[in-house]
């Protein structure tokens, strides 16, 4: 009995050992598990691509009201700084007494003028009465002459007479048209007078906003003197920002630009001007963006903003994904449980997003994170990561599903 005991547990030990290699061999043959990695699926999705710019707020035109007439007192301010104005509106007055005194001066020598002037208009009457009669007297003469009833002496009177007659008519004429002239140069000197007093009423020339007042009661205008109100016409305002040579090329007019205000209140503007050249000295280029009239916004605020350069629907993947090389750009992709590092060509870059222009197909899955130390052909596991997940940053805690 004690035999077979000892036969029986020496085939047990005999078979625990074989099982126990044969385990081994399994487990060598079959080696470490490999890595498991995080996954995501290329897809499309549309993408924007836009370009920063900085600035301040600023009047798209800025009208300057300065006053017409030189040396007269400011006698009364209608208007404040804020205050909407309509074209034509009166902002000041300035003081008219100077002015009414000259015209009244200038009115009574308009009067004086007319006088004259009738006076000579009857004086030229009178001498060409005269120089019918002296020419009458003068063909009596010469006809008596001729028959011999007049002496030459005669003649000769008569003939000065006509002469002296004749002088008179051209003098008298003469004196018309110098009092004309004078009335007419004192006529011009009233006219220009009055549109003076017309404008001791400062007008606004177009329709805006009052951003600035220089004027003060009691002070004498000047000629080439500060405009006395400043206005932003129609109360347009613009941001009048820089944006970097790099980028500059790519902003159009019409485009649209999104404006964050101060306060944090976003508004819609669009590219109105662009520089034709970039500042040599700070390598930016300066555009002009037109925001809505409704835009809460400030002359001299700062302002930030992007512009949409570009729009489109197209195969993307996280830019961490991409291992950006001289000359080329990679990615690996996980096919059939094995890493194929890949060259791809990379299209515009925003939000994290790069659009895929050729070397990648839709639903294909790639390293969610360049740099992992992978090479081409290593054996992985994958942890599928949705690309929303990738991009907030909580990829790791989103899985899909699992991969062998």
């Amino acid at each position: 009995m004690t035999r077979l005991f000892s036969t029986s547990f020496s085939s047990a030990l005999a078979v625990a050992l074989a099982l126990t290699a044969l385990s081994a061999r399994a487990q060598e043959a079959a080696g470490p598990k490999p890595p498991m990695v995080s996954v995501v699926a290329a897809e499309k999705r549309a993408i924007a691509a836009r370009v920063t710019v900085t600035g301040s707020i600023v009047a798209r035109e800025e009208v300057l009201v300065s006053p017409e007439v030189d040396n007269l007192r400011i006698i009364e301010i209608l208007v404040e700084e804020g205050d909407a104005v309509k074209k034509g509106q009166v902002l000041a007055r300035l003081s008219r007494e100077t002015l009414e005194t000259e015209v009244t001066q200038l009115e009574a020598g308009q009067a004086r003028l007319n006088a004259a002037t009738a006076q000579a208009r009857s004086q030229i009457t009178q001498a060409e009465a005269g120089q019918v009669e002296a020419a009458a007297a003068l063909q009596r003469s010469q006809s008596l002459r001729q028959t011999g009833n007049a002496t030459q002496e005669q003649l000769d009177q008569r003939t000065a007479a006509a002469r002296t007659a004749q002088a008179r008519v051209s003098s008298a004429q003469d004196g018309v048209r110098f009092a004309e002239a004078q009335r007419a140069e004192i006529d011009a000197r009233i006219r220009d007078v009055r549109i003076r007093l017309g404008r001791t009423e400062v007008k606004a020339p177009a329709t805006g906003i009052i951003s600035r007042r220089t004027a003060k009661l009691g002070a004498q205008t000047a000629a080439n003197s500060e405009a006395l109100f400043n206005i932003i016409a129609d109360g347009a305002l613009d941001v009048s920002g820089d944006v970097p040579e790099s980028r500059f090329g790519q902003v159009k007019l019409g485009q649209t630009a999104d404006i964050q205000l101060p306060g944090g209140q976003t508004v819609t503007g669009t590219v109105r001007l662009l520089a034709p050249m970039v500042n040599a000295a700070t390598r930016l280029g300066s555009v002009r963006i037109a925001l809505p009239l409704t835009a809460p916004a400030l002359m001299g605020n700062f302002a930030r903003g992007t512009i949409l350069v570009d729009q489109k629907t197209a195969l993307v993947a996280p830019t961490a994904a991409l291992l950006f090389g001289p000359g080329k750009t990679t990615v690996q992709v996980a096919k059939d449980g094995r890493v194929e590092t890949r060259a791809i060509t990379v299209g515009i870059s925003t939000g994290g997003l790069s659009e895929i222009t050729s070397g990648l197909a839709d639903g294909e899955w790639i390293i969610a994170k360049a740099g992992t130390f992978l090479r081409n052909g290593d054996r992985v596991r994958l942890h599928q990561t949705a690309l929303d997940a990738v991009l907030t940053g909580v990829g790791d805690a989103a899985p899909l599903g699992a991969g062998n």
